[in-house]
C-alpha cells in the first residue's frame, strides 16, 4: 500500500455477525484495484468484532475501536476525519462489493472531474434481485434534492476533497436520515452519476433502518430538505416548515396552506434560473410531490384550494386529475353534512 492510498473505504461496525463482516471485509481485500485503506471502525460492539478484524493479517486494514457507540454517522463521520485518500467509497459491515467496484467507480472520476458522487447498479440479497437505479445526472441531481436518495450508500465513491472544502459529514442530528442529508448537501456541489454495472451487493433483512425507523427516517429527511431549501432558493423557516408539512401530506390551516405554496412558488423561480438545477427534470419531480399531497389531504377545503392555484399551471397538473379530486372533495363535504 502506499502512503497515500488512492481510495480510502469507510466501514462502520456494530454487533454485525460474524460471517456478514467477514465476507464484507474479504470483498474489500479482493478488489482487482488494490490501492486502498479501509478504515473499520467498531462502534463499541462485542469484543468478537475486534478479534474478527484482527485476524485479517493485511497491512491496508485500519481498526478504530470507540468506547461509546456512537451510531453509523458518528462511525463514518470518525472514519473520514483519518482518510487519507483522494476518493472515499463506503461499504456498511453486511453489504458486499464486488471485485472490479473500486477499479470501475475510481477511474470513472479520474475521467469525468466534474462528478462528486458516482454509485452503481446493485443486488438485494439473499433473494438476488438487481436494482438498476437512474443514471441520467439530471434527474439524479433534482431527484436528491426534491425527493430520496438517488443512490444505495454502500455502492458509492465520494471525492474527499469536496467533503473536506466545503466540511461536510454524516450529521448525528440527521439520524436515520444521515445518508440522505449528505445526498442533498453534495447535489448542490458537482454532478451525481450510476455506473449501469451491478458493483454491490445489499443485504435485506429485518434490521435495515428502512424497515426498523421508517417514520423517523421519512422526518428527518423532510428536515433535511426544508434546510437546503432555506439556504438554496431563500425561504423563509415558517415557508419551509409548513411545505415540508404538506409534503408529508399533513393537513394545515389556511394560512399555513398559503405560506407552504408561496414556498413552492419561491422554489420553483429559483429552479427556473438555477443553471445547476435542470427546470423539466425537476418540474416533474415536484409535481409527483404536489399530487400526493392532493391526494392525501384529509381536509377537503385544502383539496378544492390546492386545485385552485397558481401551482397547477407551473407544474403542469392535468385538468383531468384537477376535475377527478375536485369531484372527489366535493362528495367528501357532502357525505360529511348528510
Amino acid at each position: 500500500m502506499s502512503d497515500v492510498p488512492l481510495i480510502s473505504v469507510i466501514m462502520p461496525i456494530y454487533n454485525t455477525p460474524e460471517a456478514y463482516l467477514r465476507e464484507a471485509v474479504e470483498s474489500v481485500l479482493n478488489q482487482t484495484l488494490g490501492d486502498f485503506e479501509l478504515l473499520a471502525v467498531d462502534n463499541a460492539s462485542d469484543a468478537y468484532v475486534a478479534e474478527v478484524m484482527k485476524s485479517f493479517d493485511d497491512e491496508r486494514i485500519r481498526f478504530f475501536r470507540l468506547e461509546k457507540n456512537q451510531g453509523p454517522a458518528g462511525a463514518r463521520s470518525y472514519a473520514l476525519k483519518q482518510a487519507r485518500g483522494e476518493f472515499v467509497a463506503i461499504l456498511d459491515s453486511d453489504d458486499v462489493r464486488l471485485p472490479e467496484s473500486f477499479a470501475k467507480e475510481a477511474a470513472f472520476l479520474q475521467q469525468n472531474p466534474e462528478v462528486v458522487v458516482v454509485g452503481s447498479y446493485f443486488t438485494r440479497i439473499p433473494e438476488g434481485r438487481l436494482f438498476k437505479p437512474k443514471t441520467d445526472r439530471k434527474w439524479l441531481r433534482a431527484f436528491a434534492l426534491f425527493a430520496n436518495c438517488p443512490f444505495l450508500m454502500s455502492s458509492t465513491m465520494i471525492r474527499r476533497r469536496v467533503l473536506s472544502e466545503n466540511g461536510l459529514n454524516w450529521d448525528k442530528t440527521m439520524v436515520p436520515a444521515e445518508d440522505y442529508d449528505l445526498w442533498v448537501r453534495l447535489s448542490l456541489l458537482g454532478e451525481f452519476d450510476n455506473l449501469p454495472e451491478n458493483l454491490a451487493l445489499y443485504r435485506w433483512h429485518g434490521g435495515n433502518i428502512s424497515i426498523t425507523r421508517h417514520e423517523a427516517q421519512v422526518e428527518k429527511a423532510m428536515m433535511a430538505k426544508v434546510r437546503a431549501w432555506e439556504n438554496v432558493f431563500g425561504l423563509s423557516a415558517e415557508q419551509s416548515r409548513n411545505l415540508g408539512q404538506l409534503f408529508l401530506r399533513k393537513s394545515l390551516a389556511a394560512g399555513e396552506l398559503v405560506s407552504a405554496e408561496s414556498g413552492l412558488l419561491k422554489i420553483i423561480a429559483g429552479v427556473k434560473e438555477n443553471p445547476l438545477i435542470d427546470w423539466p427534470t425537476a418540474q416533474k419531480i415536484i409535481l409527483h410531490q404536489y399530487r400526493k399531497a392532493v391526494r392525501r389531504q384529509p381536509n377537503s377545503q385544502n383539496v378544492r384550494r390546492m386545485l385552485k392555484s397558481p401551482l397547477c399551471r407551473e407544474l403542469g397538473v392535468s385538468t383531468f386529475f384537477r376535475a377527478e379530486k375536485y369531484i372527489g372533495s366535493f362528495f367528501k363535504r357532502e357525505r360529511k353534512r348528510l
